[in-house]
């Protein structure tokens, strides 16, 4: 969550954001066909949102953890129910 969803933001009374909805998957060095259902996403813990609010889905962000030395490749990114 940021704040350029004003769903959450910094002042007193407002969820904090940066409290992503994330998931882990474990890669392998070949294609692998991934889904995630939405309902797989979990936060950290200090946004304390009970759902992602799908209707104002800003962005996707695909990151590695510290200490990880190789690139990924990412194609078809889609949505479904």
């Amino acid at each position: 969550m940021s704040p350029g969803g004003q769903i959450c933001g910094d002042d007193e009374g407002q969820v904090p954001c940066y409290d992503h909805f994330h998931t882990s998957i474990t890669l392998t060095s070949d294609w692998k066909h991934f889904k995630v259902p939405v309902g797989c996403l979990v936060q950290t813990g200090f946004g304390l949102f009970e759902a992602i609010a799908q209707d104002r889905l800003q962005r996707i962000q695909f990151s590695l953890g510290p200490g990880h030395a190789f690139g990924f490749w990412i194609d078809d990114v889609a949505f479904y129910k």
